[in-house]
């Protein structure tokens, strides 16, 4: 908790020098309620933004729930915007404001659409929230703050290991460290590892499963 706070302090001290610099930031309305998996253009332009947060709320049906929203470029690299699954969920139904993973800060990116991932789960997209200009210190940012949001997903699933009294611990390791591209050629499309992303010790187990890696296993002690 106390690595989350220095983060935490750090990506705000960047983003208080911003503010000052970048004002320009713009909306799209979208308000679309979204149950399946689809890919649609909202930008009105292929012009470069810097930024994109949204906001809106979904709601996960079941253990194996996952949403996940994926910007693509023009030039089709992936960025995932959002993902959200039972583990790093604080509740199974909930809002969420100006959001992102990868594309807190984006160094120039032209935008050609969004792809929504969605399985057992209901996901409405109020607005997205993106900056036109380009930011100061953009390559520092994009490293604060990901590691930032890692923090907080390994928190919130620690947080349900210890109150399901499970036996592994959650942690960064060279899987979790991966983008999202990166994930999606190992694991393939859709992927959902329900927290082994995130192994770092122990007996893994989750919602709805047995015993899974155990720590004197000679397959695996953490990814590394």
């Amino acid at each position: 908790m106390k690595k989350l706070t220095i983060l935490s302090i750090a990506v705000l001290l960047v983003l208080l020098t911003n503010q000052f610099t970048n004002a320009q930031t713009q909306s799209i309305t979208v308000d679309t309620t979204i149950t399946a998996d689809c890919e649609f253009d909202p930008f009105t332009s292929s012009n470069a933004i810097h930024s994109l947060k949204i906001s809106g709320n979904l709601t996960l049906n079941s253990d194996t729930s996952l949403v996940r929203i994926v910007l693509y470029d023009t030039l089709f690299n992936e960025y995932m915007v959002y993902e959200s699954y039972h583990l790093i969920a604080s509740e199974p139904s909930f809002n969420f404001y100006d959001v992102c993973d990868e594309t807190c800060y984006l160094d120039s990116v032209s935008p050609y659409s969004l792809e929504v991932q969605i399985v057992n789960a209901s996901l409405t997209l109020n607005t997205l929230l993106f900056e036109p200009d380009p930011i100061l210190s953009v390559d520092s940012l994009q490293l604060l703050t990901k590691q930032a949001v890692e923090q907080q997903k390994i928190a919130q699933i620690q947080s349900i290991i210890d109150e399901n009294e499970f036996l592994w611990f959650a942690d960064t390791n060279t899987i979790s460290n991966l983008n999202y591209r990166n994930k999606k050629s190992l694991f393939g499309e859709k992927y959902n590892m329900r927290g082994l992303d995130y192994y770092s010790g122990g007996i893994f187990m989750t919602y709805g499963s047995g015993p899974g890696v155990i720590d004197n296993s000679s397959i695996i002690s953490e990814w590394d």
